[in-house]
């Protein structure tokens, strides 16, 4: 609950919401007892980037394989609890990141999916108790609040920036 506590005083702290993605990604990690993580947000475009990552290099290509576009396209969770033995054991760049666990949320607000919460461990993890799970359910939750309140704040300022070239030209 700490972590939740800590994590809501600095979404209401914070003016800049981008820093706030990391920290509630490093709150989600250490509350889950990983080590690695991501988020995958949506951008204008409907592309996705990664906003905030811990432990890995958000150009590496696996961020951008099967496990994020499967939780993508299937909008549910997806669990690897050990990933030898896994359909995604074959996938090599997923292996050669050290992860041998790893789940991912997807990041749904309204319907619509804005992004994916990933973390990952260097051994296998047990499973999720009911805890682990309601604490993810309320992580991706505030991260598809924080993700939609990014991308209104990128709307208004390209709205804002039109409206002043505009009165600048006449």
């Amino acid at each position: 609950m700490t972590h939740l506590v800590k994590l809501v005083d600095a979404i209401g702290h914070e003016k800049d919401l981008a820093p706030t993605m990391s920290t509630l990604l490093s709150s989600f990690i250490e509350f889950m007892g990983m080590q690695k993580g991501f988020i995958a947000a949506r951008t204008l475009t409907d592309e996705f980037e990664i906003t905030a990552s811990q432990g890995v290099n958000p150009n590496d290509p696996w961020l951008s394989e099967n496990l994020l576009h499967q939780t993508l396209q299937s909008e549910t969770p997806v669990f690897v609890q050990n990933i030898i033995g896994s359909s995604f054991e074959k996938n090599r760049s997923l292996m050669d990141t050290g992860f041998l666990s790893v789940f991912a949320w997807p990041l749904r607000l309204r319907g619509k999916i804005l992004g994916a919460l990933v973390i990952g461990s260097t051994k296998p993890h047990g499973g999720l108790s009911d805890n682990d799970q309601n604490a993810a359910q309320i992580y991706s939750q505030l991260g598809a609040y924080l993700l939609f309140s990014l991308l209104r704040e990128s709307q208004l300022q390209i709205q804002l920036d039109a409206l002043q070239t505009a009165q600048s030209g006449t």
